[in-house]
């Protein structure tokens, strides 16, 4: 896996928001392989990993969880 870029300070400051608000997000992201997806997720949390990166903790439809790096991102908007 590549090294961890950090996303921008305006970005993380909406993930935090969309967590606090438990609100559905349209998320488009990068696999391990870089395939693009789309899902429609619940955002839960922010982990930081040291030497490794931040995670976005999310549920998908299906109620799974999932963890993304966040610098694997390249989305998101409220899904109304």
């Amino acid at each position: 896996m590549t090294a961890y870029k950090p996303i921008d300070c305006h970005s993380h400051s909406q993930l935090e928001l969309h967590i606090m608000h438990q609100d559905r997000l349209s998320l488009e992201w990068l696999d391990e392989t870089s395939i693009r997806h789309l899902s429609i997720i619940t955002a839960k949390d922010v982990l930081s990993i040291k030497g490794d990166g931040e995670y976005l903790i999310f549920d998908d439809e299906s109620g799974h969880e999932h963890r993304l790096r966040l610098d694997k991102i390249l989305s998101f908007a409220v899904k109304k």
